[in-house]
């Protein structure tokens, strides 16, 4: 037996296997109906108690997440990375944990060109700051950058259990808070590499969250965790968050004005006041911050990004900028002949539809998967539309239907892009589950026990994915479209990393690429302080500029690696001085001769 399920989670994708467990779990439930019910409802009741005490339940869904993802830990280590965002991430949560806001551009800058990262006037990455912020607090804290993502899956957790709270009653958003932490908190991308997505689904259920309080209760604490979360959204994932902000910002102003809603004086002084006061220090030490990267404050890395190496506008309807004339052939695979095709497909009614089929197919994958869409397909095939959507939470759909609406018209897609709906989805789901619940046919309460399935579905597919990953199988086709995206990392330059962190004195690689190189598998990326790095990552040119770019490294053994060989060999750059022909180092040896 054991033989048999070893075999089969090896062969199959741990979402593929969770679809069958589903089936399976529908039916027991039509033909075992009460199975287990007088055990399920003791559980019930224990769980009942602690919702209760909202605070501890808040307390027990971060912590679960955080013990969660420290538990498998053995099987999956902290995370090697491979992405270009990651590497844009780790430098900038390296430049902010040595209190610095940027980098002073380098001497050898045009060697050190690579993916989403500044060169000049200043260097550092593009995107906003909240990441590189989160990964900073990381090394500060425990020495590591990955701290900085393990906290963030605890603030994730326990901040959409919060928002849940505001919805609804405190046993569900329990069981939401359960969900989550399965769900994202261990084989999520989120919680295994350093790309993001917690942060910002922690900022979209702060807002979402403090709204129904504003309205109940109109305490300070609430007004300033709306602004929290709108301040995180606006530096992690601005577009989205703003158009997520938009619904909620007439949902307030309709409160206030309405019958319900408080004195206007009021409502200046105890929402409007806070509000403006904390998001305008938001965008004054944006502008700041700007400022010190670009030298404009309304300019951001990532419009100079656009304006000098990537030509793909963000939308459909923009025009594609003039082709820059790049340095290396790797920037024009990546931007011109990856990138662009992708914007040329949205171009006609037929391919924007196929376009946003695969996203909504995609975002379906990973926020929802077979389990957690059980409960919502379930509630539509009863009708229940009307209770799931349009009565408790009719507020939240409109902000779905908005933010998601805003997602489909950019031209890229990733599932974190949607990382601020992440309560909102788990509303929806939750909602489905007590519509399910109380439906049955002929006395036989069937939504009863497939409802009480859901989180023991979620359990089992964990299992199986820790099982997988302890056999060494990791299954990931549509890596990171799905929830189970367990990610390998590029594990050649960390072993490389590592071999040369051994050898005495500092390091130039020099990396050169086949012409069939993939544009995804990048591997010239470097720290904050360049000059005092014990490896400097270098991209080959000419004879010429590779001579100045040794002679500027003069006191460092150089080496010459091609990755795309069928093993990565480091060797010796010819032609260097004798400090580098001391020893030569090949991929997959521990050999150093």
């Amino acid at each position: 037996m054991s033989f048999f399920l070893s075999t089969f989670i090896r062969g199959h994708q741990v979402e593929v296997v969770e679809t069958y467990l589903v089936f399976f779990a529908v039916g027991i439930s039509y033909f075992f109906p009460r199975l287990g019910s007088t055990r399920f409802a003791r559980w019930e009741r224990g769980l009942a108690r602690i919702a209760l005490r909202r605070r501890l339940a808040v307390i027990l869904t971060g912590a679960g997440a955080l013990a969660a993802r420290a538990i498998v830990l053995p099987i999956l280590p902290v995370p090697v990375p491979s992405i270009h965002d990651e590497f844009e991430d780790l430098l900038m949560g390296d430049t902010f944990a040595h209190f610095r806001l940027t980098n002073p551009a380098h001497p050898m800058a045009a060697h050190l060109e690579t993916f989403h990262v500044l060169q000049h006037p200043t260097y550092t990455g593009i995107i906003p700051p909240m990441q590189g912020l989160l990964l900073a607090a990381g090394k500060i804290i425990g020495g590591h950058a990955f701290i900085g993502v393990w906290l963030s899956i605890g603030l994730m957790c326990t901040a959409v259990c919060w928002m849940l709270q505001g919805w609804l009653p405190p046993k569900w958003a329990l069981v939401g808070g359960a969900l989550v932490v399965m769900r994202f908190a261990v084989f999520s991308y989120w919680s295994d590499s350093y790309w993001g997505g917690a942060i910002a689904a922690a900022a979209g259920a702060l807002v979402l969250g403090a709204l129904p309080r504003i309205k109940k209760h109109l305490r300070l604490f609430d007004v300033l965790a709306m602004g929290v979360g709108l301040a995180i959204l606006a530096n992690v994932r601005p577009y989205e968050g703003l158009v997520l902000s938009l619904p909620v910002a007439v949902g307030l102003l309709v409160w206030m004005t309405g019958r319900s809603g408080p004195a206007l004086i009021e409502s200046l002084k105890r929402v409007v006041l806070p509000l403006a006061l904390l998001m305008g220090l938001t965008f004054a030490a944006m502008g700041y911050y700007n400022w010190r990267v670009t030298g404009n404050p309304l300019h951001t890395g990532y419009d100079v990004n656009m304006s000098t190496m990537n030509p793909v506008p963000y939308f459909p309807w923009q025009s594609v900028r003039p082709i820059p004339s790049y340095r290396f052939k790797v920037f024009r695979d990546f931007y011109v002949n990856f990138q662009l095709p992708q914007y040329q497909a949205v171009q006609t009614v037929g391919g924007f539809a196929t376009v946003t089929w695969l996203k909504i197919k995609r975002l379906s994958a990973f926020y929802f998967g077979a389990a957690l869409g059980l409960p919502l397909l379930m509630a539509l095939f009863m009708g229940g539309f009307r209770s799931v959507f349009l009565t408790r939470l009719r507020f939240l759909s409109v902000v779905a239907a908005v933010t998601l609406i805003g997602l489909f018209l950019e031209v890229q897609y990733a599932p974190h892009y949607a990382a601020p709906l992440t309560c909102v989805f788990l509303c929806f789901i939750v909602q489905a589950m007590r519509y399910v619940r109380v439906w049955g046919r002929q006395r036989r309460p069937i939504g009863l026990l497939a409802m009480r399935a859901v989180p023991i579905l979620c359990a089992v597919s964990l299992v199986l994915g820790a099982v997988q990953i302890a056999s060494g199988f990791y299954i990931t086709q549509d890596w990171p479209h799905s929830w189970y995206s367990v990610h390998i990392g590029n594990v050649d330059r960390a072993q490389i990393a590592n071999q040369l962190a051994e050898i005495p004195g500092q390091h130039l690689v020099i990396v050169r690429y086949e012409p069939w190189h993939s544009v995804h598998d990048e591997w010239v990326y470097n720290s904050s302080d360049i000059d005092g790095s014990k490896v400097v990552w270098a991209r080959d040119m000419d004879t010429v500029q590779n001579q100045e770019l040794i002679h500027y490294f003069h006191a460092r053994r150089v080496w010459l690696l091609d990755p795309d060989k069928s093993r990565s060999r480091l060797l010796p750059y010819p032609g260097a001085d004798e400090p580098s022909q001391l020893a030569t180092v090949e991929h997959g040896s521990s050999l150093l001769r």
